[in-house]
C-alpha cells in the first residue's frame, strides 16, 4: 500500500508540474516573439449573437439555433442580452489589459448581412472605437467564402484595423482589388488559396504575382496561412505538393513584392 501510495503521489506531483506548465504556457502564449501581445477579445471568437450559436450548434445542432430565433424571438433576444453582459464584462476587464492586438469577431457567412447589420453591428460601433482608443488593435476573421462579398461594405462599418483569414478566389466570391476598395485604411491578411497548389508550382508563382499587383502598391497587406487544410498531412504526394507551392510563392514574393508593388 506504501508502494501504491508513493506511486499516486508521484504520478500527482508530475501531474501538477505539467499543469503548471501548461498554465504557464497559457499565459506567456499571448506573447509573441514580436514582443507584442495577442488575445482573443470575444467568447467563442465571436460576437453575442454569434456566440450564442455555439450553445445551439455543438449541442443540440445548428437548426435549432435558427428555429428558435423564429420560434422563440423573445427567449432568443434574451440570450443574445446575457451573452452581451457577459462579453461587455470581459472586454472592460480586456481594455486595462496588455494585449494589444485582439481577434474580434467572425464571420462565418451563415447567416445573412442584414443579420449581421441587425445583431453584431451595433455591437461592433460601440465597443471597437472604445477599444481602439485604449491602444487595442482589432482583427476580424472573415473566412466566409461564397458570399464574402456580399458583407463587404458591413466589415467596412465594424470601423476593425485588420481583416484576416480573407481568401480571395477562387475560394471566396470577392478579389483583392474589390476588397482594397472597400476596406480602404485596413489592413488585409490574406490567407493563400492552398487550392492554388494542386494546379503546380509556375501556376501559383503566376497566380502569387497577379495577387500581388492586383493589392499594389501593397501597403496594409499581408500574406500567409489561416485556413490550412493539408496542416499536418503526410502523404508524400501532398507533402511535394505543399513545398513546391510554398517555395513557389515565396520566389513569387521575393522578385515581385518589394514595395511599392507596380501594378
Amino acid at each position: 500500500m506504501a508502494e501504491r501510495g508513493d506511486r499516486s503521489f508521484a504520478q500527482s506531483e508530475r501531474g501538477d508540474q505539467r499543469a503548471g506548465r501548461f498554465l504557464s504556457a497559457r499565459l506567456a502564449g499571448g506573447r509573441g516573439g514580436d514582443g507584442i501581445f495577442r488575445d482573443q477579445a470575444l467568447d467563442f471568437d465571436a460576437s453575442p449573437y454569434g456566440a450564442t450559436r455555439r450553445y445551439f450548434g455543438e449541442i443540440y445542432g445548428l437548426d435549432e439555433w435558427v428555429y428558435h430565433q423564429r420560434d422563440h424571438r423573445d427567449r432568443f433576444e434574451k440570450l443574445v442580452d446575457a451573452q452581451t453582459r457577459r462579453d461587455e464584462r470581459r472586454l472592460e476587464a480586456i481594455a486595462g489589459s496588455p494585449a494589444e492586438f485582439l481577434g474580434f469577431g467572425w464571420i462565418e457567412g451563415l447567416w445573412r448581412p442584414d443579420q449581421f447589420r441587425k445583431y453584431e453591428l451595433p455591437f461592433y460601433k460601440k465597443w471597437v472605437p472604445y477599444l481602439q482608443s485604449r491602444g487595442k488593435i482589432l482583427a476580424l476573421h472573415c473566412d466566409a467564402c461564397n458570399n464574402l462579398r456580399s458583407y463587404a461594405e458591413t466589415i467596412r462599418e465594424t470601423g476593425v484595423a485588420v481583416v484576416e483569414a480573407y481568401t480571395p478566389p477562387p475560394v471566396s466570391d470577392l478579389p483583392v482589388i474589390e476588397a482594397r476598395e472597400a476596406w480602404k485604411g485596413i489592413v488585409l491578411r490574406i490567407n493563400f488559396p492552398e487550392t492554388i497548389f494542386w494546379s503546380g508550382a509556375e501556376t501559383t508563382k503566376e497566380y502569387t504575382i497577379e495577387l500581388l499587383r492586383s493589392a499594389a502598391p501593397g501597403d496594409r497587406l499581408v500574406l500567409g496561412f489561416t485556413e490550412m487544410g493539408v496542416w499536418g498531412a503526410t502523404d508524400d504526394e501532398t507533402e511535394r505538393t505543399f513545398k513546391s507551392g510554398t517555395l513557389a510563392l515565396m520566389d513569387a514574393i521575393d522578385e515581385h513584392g518589394r514595395y511599392p508593388i507596380r501594378p
